[in-house]
């Protein structure tokens, strides 16, 4: 799929002192790309104020930079990205940590198949300049481009992107532009003013392809069968690029959506007394946990019954089932092993016995 535009919108909130930089609300798809600009002012040449970000969708935000025209102009934005969690009327809380004059709050978003951020730049000009460059930004193909400005003086809006950009909504003192584009190399954003301006200006580069999974902890050490019989092991499994569904009757969306996320992952053998008998057909969904949007653990219970013969190559496949956006299956990575046992271990007898109900005197 394409990256393409689809809607846009500004609230113009205030111009007296305030905290409420919340956008106005806005349709959005589960898994559409939503980028919010803040734009604020009277901090003064130093001003640290921040912003935090949150929706009503519960969207996993992520504010990747700030920028500020550092003079007398204080021309300051707020840029942060989300991935919309669902599908719904969306509105954007956006907070001062303290009060400022002159607040907007905007909103672009653009259909997509699920994206990164690969990029971002920024710039600025504490002066008035009829121009305006934004920061630089490498691009492949198809990539998309977004470039978010907060200027000081209305006269000078509209802001005229060049470098075959399109503004995707008119507003005054914060402005978006973006385009997608052909071929590879670096990109910096120009335009002009419509009388010079001091400005600051954020630019980000999405890469659009299917989300990744990397699996981590204790699990994917070195470990043998007596760890599966003993339990306790971790599979940390991180999502970039997609959220996890909400709880729902089980740790991640349905029962049935967290059993398809523990049948994914798959031995490439299948001895009788294997993992996929033994301790992926009798893991319990109440052994994974939503950790965070992105992260879920998995802590493998004790299964006695787990008997190899030698080494098993094990394989998670993340299902759409129990993801936001839900491109498509991702193969985790990497895959991890469990080692056989060697005959005659200490461990290895004390199984035996247990399995056994102890030694006949």
């Amino acid at each position: 799929m394409t990256i393409s535009f689809s809607s846009a919108n500004t609230r113009n909130i205030s111009n007296v002192n305030g905290t409420d930089l919340n956008s106005n609300g806005v349709s959005v798809t589960a898994g559409q790309l939503v980028v919010y600009v803040g734009r604020w002012e009277a901090g003064g040449s130093s001003d640290a104020a921040t912003v935090s970000v949150s929706d009503n969708l519960s969207s996993t935000w992520d504010t990747v930079r700030y920028e500020r025209t550092a003079s007398s102009e204080d021309s300051n934005i707020a840029v942060s990205w989300a991935l919309a969690a669902s599908t719904g009327t969306m509105t954007v809380t956006g907070t001062l940590s303290a009060g400022r004059e002159y607040r907007r709050a905007q909103l672009t978003i653009y259909d997509t198949s699920g994206v990164t951020l690969a990029d971002n730049d920024i710039a600025t000009s504490p002066t008035n300049s009829s121009t305006w460059t934004g920061g630089s930004v490498d691009y492949t193909d198809g990539d998309l481009t977004v470039c978010c400005l907060g200027n000081y003086n209305s006269s000078s809006d509209p802001g005229v992107a060049s470098s075959g950009m399109t503004e995707g909504t008119s507003g005054t003192l914060v402005h978006t532009f973006y385009r997608v584009m052909s071929g590879s190399g670096t990109f910096s954003p120009v335009g002009d003013w419509a009388s010079d301006d001091s400005y600051a200006v954020v630019s980000l580069l999405f890469t659009e392809g299917g989300a990744t999974a990397a699996i981590t902890g204790t699990a994917t050490a070195t470990i043998n069968e007596d760890d599966i019989v003993t339990g306790g092991k971790t599979l940390i499994i991180t999502i970039t690029g997609d959220t996890w569904k909400a709880a729902g009757t089980g740790p991640i969306g349905s029962t049935a959506d967290t059993q398809a996320l523990i049948d994914g992952f798959d031995a490439a053998s299948s001895p009788t007394n294997g993992w996929n008998n033994e301790v992926r057909d009798k893991a319990l969904t109440s052994e994974v946990v939503r950790t965070s949007d992105t992260v879920a653990t998995w802590t493998i219970a004790a299964q006695s019954g787990y008997d190899i013969t030698s080494q098993e190559v094990i394989t998670g496949t993340i299902p759409t089932d129990v993801l936001v956006t839900g491109a498509g299956a991702i193969t985790a990575t990497p895959t991890f092993t469990i080692d056989q046992v060697a005959a005659g271990s200490l461990l290895l007898l004390n199984r035996s016995i247990a399995n056994y109900g102890g030694i006949r005197q």
